[in-house]
């Protein structure tokens, strides 16, 4: 869909979502870098159309960055923090969505 023909409520969600990808860039850069606070929040907005559609509920997304760097040094799926640049827009246009276990808490995107 071209920005032209969307909604004027759509392009009002497109520019919430690229400020909230902006911040969060800004402090994965401070996370990659060491001068993130501890204990820091990474809020990642609302799910977006897609992920409601899914069975997302409508309340923020949050994740903290103890679990972002925990994750990234597990053995089963080492990555580089670098690499979730940009997570906010990935996680509001998936390639999938999958249930797994209680449907209720357990959404794979």
């Amino acid at each position: 869909m071209y920005q032209s023909d969307k909604q004027p409520a759509d392009r009002a969600a497109d520019a919430c979502l690229k400020a909230v990808n902006a911040r969060f860039n800004a402090q994965l850069a401070r996370q990659i870098a060491g001068t993130l606070p501890p204990g820091h929040i990474y809020r990642l907005g609302y799910p977006g159309r897609i992920l409601r559609a899914a069975g997302f509920p409508h309340a923020p997304i949050e994740m903290a960055a103890s679990r972002l760097a925990s994750k990234s040094v597990q053995a089963n799926h080492p990555f580089d923090i670098a690499d979730v640049y940009d997570l906010v827009l990935f996680i509001n246009n998936p390639v999938a969505v999958f249930r797994y276990g209680a449907q209720a808490k357990n959404i794979i995107v």
